[in-house]
């Protein structure tokens, strides 16, 4: 599920069909309701956003990938690893302010909708396909980053440090995967379940007959 920008896209789509499917199941057949409690939801995920990045796994992962280039500067896949652990910290952290900013403000508004309009529908589903794009695209660095670590992991290879580096970028995989599955398949899917609903009211009204 966590590759490319390209390939998230897509995944996005298949994401969006099943947690589609559990949103409406939860809400007891009724899309529209308000079953899960977005604010709250929201609080909790903001509080692990906000203890992954003040926590020291961000920068001890950091400090061990420079340290792992440093030791071997005859392997340039351990520089260009290095860049992609600076690369992925800069943009977890980019990541979660814009979803802070702009996609949970948009979910709270939607959670006390009752219409929507038909320039605005839509909306929340693009945005979110561009919220999991980006998330997706976040977890492909630590995984690259992870792949290159294992090909260079003595004894076979040259990298002794790479032992703790990979446990570091494994012990991060694993939270940021279970946060980010948790807010694609509870979050997310309630929210394109209820633009759904809202959007299928304006054709509902369309094809109501005149009094």
């Amino acid at each position: 599920m966590y590759g490319s920008v390209m390939v998230s896209l897509k995944a996005s789509e298949s994401t969006e069909r099943g947690g589609l499917c559990r949103a409406v199941a939860t809400a007891n057949g009724d899309p529209t309701s308000n079953s899960l409690d977005v604010a709250g939801f929201i609080d909790d995920r903001t509080a692990e956003h906000h203890k992954l990045l003040a926590g020291s796994r961000v920068t001890n992962l950091r400090a061990l990938a420079a340290l792992a280039a440093k030791a071997n500067p005859h392997i340039p896949d351990l520089a260009a690893m290095d860049h992609t652990i600076a690369t992925f910290c800069n943009d977890l952290r980019e990541c979660f302010d814009r979803e802070e900013s702009m996609v949970f403000p948009a979910l709270l508004r939607l959670q006390t909708q009752t219409r929507v309009s038909r320039c605005q529908a839509g909306m929340v589903r693009a945005r979110l396909r561009f919220m999991v794009a980006e998330q997706d695209a976040v977890l492909g660095l630590l995984s690259g980053a992870g792949d290159i670590a294992r090909r260079h992991l003595s004894p076979t290879g040259p990298c002794e440090s790479c032992h703790q580096l990979l446990l570091a970028i494994e012990s991060l995989q694993a939270g940021l995967h279970a946060h980010v599955a948790r807010e694609q398949d509870e979050l997310f899917a309630w929210a394109l379940a209820r633009e759904d609903a809202l959007i299928a009211q304006i054709a509902d009204e369309s094809h109501r007959p005149l009094v």
